[in-house]
């Protein structure tokens, strides 16, 4: 059986092709984004099932540029078995490249389709997995690293499967990190993608289970020479104190953050905030990797510091970090950091134009941009003191982000105590 029969049984016998509609831009165009050519969907498809392994991975190229740049969750739909049947082949078979391309363009297809086809997950956990712990190539591996907690993400349906994979990435993370220079990009990927995962968890389950083990490993990758791994170091660290917060008051109680058993907070702190103002000084940066570093650093440092303000003075409110993001003329505001490890890892690791706000539950980050985010209406003021706005992609869309601060800075409250 080839394969538009297939599509067509799989489609129970409606046809292939599914005309868009004429008044919905976001359905899937059968122009290219620049008003170019048509796409040509069917030999496209058609490729991704040659011998060629060299056809194989143009096909996988060109349908992630196709997925980039334009919504199609129509072609995504109809072409499923298609899909399923290439990645697979690519995951289980394919050489270096074709696994590379494959991943990637499933990093593309899983958003666009999002937690509508529950049987994403169980199709590519297992395969995924296999190329984590068997592939002998480490660009391979870090592409399925970041590929599956991107599944996970999007298509688990439990905190089981979750956890799993945070247990998967626990052993993988501390050999990275005694590689040194050489596990750097490794490092990179899996703080990221642990990162990402465990802020879908339920707060008590990951507390209970990678609270202590995840921020040791934090805090041995700040001795990294790489201010990416300082910066996914610091940001989960971030995270995990916010989930041990939230766990604590599900069971009504208070904690204090200096009084952590795992790691000493206070030279943590130091050690982020030294880093910060290091970040600057890396080598063959750009300026603008650069300033985002020291941003970060700066933010995580901040928010321990007044954690720990907020131990001595029993009225002080802490107030999470956030960003405001300018998505398709619409304001988001995304706050704590569990929200801001999603922003980062989509906007770095997925890119492509999958959050177009007039269909932002179907595209890139559900949790962002569904369940998480609240819009703020166009009068309603920005919060804080803001500083300049510098663009970003998400979804290949430009992103204004804003970092907004809630009140005065730790140091700001520290001298105006001393001066009353």
């Amino acid at each position: 059986m080839g394969r538009r029969a297939r599509e067509q049984q799989a489609l129970r016998g409606k046809g292939r092709t599914v005309a868009p509609s004429d008044d919905d831009s976001s359905s899937e165009s059968n122009e290219n984004a620049d008003g170019g050519a048509a796409f040509p969907a069917d030999e496209v498809l058609d490729q991704l099932l040659e011998n060629s392994a060299g056809v194989r991975v143009a096909a996988f190229q060109a349908l992630s540029k196709r997925l980039r740049i334009v919504y199609s969750l129509e072609l995504c739909e109809r072409a499923r078995t298609t899909l399923e049947s290439a990645v697979l082949r690519a995951c289980k078979r394919g050489a270096r490249d074709e696994q590379l391309a494959a991943l990637t363009m499933t990093r593309l297809w899983v958003p666009t389709v999002g937690s509508s086809d529950e049987t994403l997950f169980e199709m590519l956990n297992t395969p995924l997995r296999a190329l984590i712990e068997n592939s002998a190539s480490a660009a391979v591996q870090q592409a399925a690293v970041e590929t599956l907690a991107l599944v996970t993400f999007v298509a688990a349906s439990d905190d089981g499967a979750c956890v799993s994979l945070l247990d998967l990435y626990a052993p993988l993370l501390d050999a990275a990190l005694k590689r040194g220079a050489g596990g750097v990009e490794s490092a990179v990927a899996l703080l990221r993608a642990w990162g990402v995962v465990a802020s879908v968890v339920a707060a008590d389950v990951v507390a209970r289970s990678h609270l202590e083990r995840h921020l040791l490993a934090c805090e041995q990758a700040l001795e990294s020479t790489s201010a990416e791994v300082h910066v996914a170091a610091a940001s989960n660290a971030a995270l995990l104190i916010d989930v041990w917060r939230d766990a604590m008051a599900l069971g009504g109680q208070s904690i204090d953050v200096a009084e952590c058993a795992c790691i000493d907070v206070h030279e943590f702190c130091d050690r982020v905030a030294a880093l910060a103002s290091a970040a600057s000084k890396q080598a063959k940066a750009a300026a603008r990797n650069k300033r985002d570093w020291r941003a970060s650093l700066r933010a995580v440092a901040d928010y321990f510091e007044a954690l720990l303000d907020a131990a001595d003075d029993e009225n002080a409110e802490v107030e999470a970090p956030s960003e405001v993001l300018v998505v398709q003329h619409q304001n988001v505001t995304l706050s704590g950091f569990a929200e801001l490890v999603q922003l980062e890892f989509f906007s770095r690791r997925v890119g492509g134009r999958l959050s177009r706000a007039h269909d932002a539950q179907r595209t890139a980050a559900p949790h962002l941009f569904a369940r998480h985010c609240r819009r703020r209406d166009a009068d309603e003021p920005q919060p804080g003191r803001e500083a300049p706005s510098h663009v970003a992609q998400l979804g290949g869309v430009k992103v204004a982000h804003q970092h907004a601060r809630q009140g005065p800075s730790p140091q700001a409250r520290k001298e105006r105590a001393r001066v009353e």
